[in-house]
């Protein structure tokens, strides 16, 4: 598997905090391509890097880069804050959405001194909560041997 993801510099990071702290178009658009190669490309490369690995996890996972990576304007509809601008950055793996509304999804994000990872219900019911409880008992030493896996990596 190549690897071309070379990292995002703490330069970009700096420049994605300051477009959120001036809040304003202007200065994102003063600023937009430096934001996009130093924070949007690398994220897209990442996708495209991990691609032939998440789907041999699952081959109805959705990689196309462009749509697993957030956008740095906030959708700010029906949110209290209004700040248009992100300073943190994620990046999704799931299946379609329309297809599987309800499948959980692997997603990694960063904020300027902190980042976090892992798999997510994000549309989940009570229902699928007992099918995972399910297998969790039918299959203990298999959830056990997947944190196991999960923990050495």
């Amino acid at each position: 598997m190549d690897i071309n993801y070379k990292g995002i510099s703490p330069q970009s990071i700096e420049l994605l905090c300051l477009n959120r702290f001036n809040d304003s178009k202007p200065f994102y658009e003063e600023h937009k391509e430096e934001i996009k190669q130093g924070i949007t490309v690398p994220l897209r490369q990442m996708v495209l890097d991990l691609s032939e690995l998440l789907y041999d996890i699952d081959s109805e996972m959705y990689l196309d880069p462009v749509r697993a990576v957030s956008r740095i304007a906030r959708d700010t509809r029906g949110n209290r804050s209004k700040m248009k601008y992100r300073e943190n950055m994620w990046v999704f793996f799931r299946r379609y959405k329309k297809q599987y509304p309800e499948a959980p999804f692997y997603y990694f994000e960063f904020y300027p001194a902190s980042y976090g990872y892992g798999l997510v219900l994000w549309t989940w019911k009570s229902s699928n909560i007992r099918v995972f409880h399910k297998l969790i008992m039918e299959q203990p030493k298999r959830f056990i041997e997947a944190l196991k896996a999960c923990s050495d990596a």
